[in-house]
């Protein structure tokens, strides 16, 4: 199941890369995430995923964190239907990213390694994913002290 995740990561790229995502950040908030980042960051996040799927089950929490990264992600992009309207990435999003998310845990559950502390961990190093790539970029593109 967790390579599964893997491919639905490398469809979501394609959306956003054919949809130009960087030029849709810029557009609602003036972030001008540059080409080079933007496939630097997808770059990292697909190595990250294929090292969860490496891991497997023997690290559940950690093999699950993508599964949980790309389930928020899929929310991030389907909330920006309300705020920004839509966001290339999700179609994606809402029909793959999300589903596989959920049936990576329920595959978990039913092999017997989904503890309370598993999902935990594994939502946990989800989210701090998204705020590390959004703290990073925020300071990259908006530095608080002008050099």
């Amino acid at each position: 199941m967790l390579w599964i995740v893997v491919a639905t990561i490398a469809v979501h790229f394609i959306e956003e890369y054919t949809m130009n995502f960087p030029a849709w950040v810029f557009r609602v908030s003036s972030m001008p995430l540059t080409s080079e980042d933007f496939h630097f960051v997808n770059a990292c996040v697909a190595l990250y995923a294929i090292a969860c799927a490496v891991a497997g089950w023997r690290l559940p929490a950690f093999s699950l964190s993508s599964a949980a990264l790309v389930g928020l992600n899929g929310l991030f992009h389907t909330a920006a239907f309300f705020f920004g309207g839509y966001s290339p990435g999700a179609l994606t999003g809402l029909l793959l990213f999300m589903p596989a998310s959920l049936v990576a845990y329920q595959t978990a559950r039913r092999d017997g390694l989904l503890s309370t502390r598993v999902l935990v961990m594994s939502l946990a190093i989800g989210a701090v994913w998204h705020v590390y790539l959004a703290v990073i970029f925020y300071l990259k593109y908006f530095p608080p002290v002008s050099p």
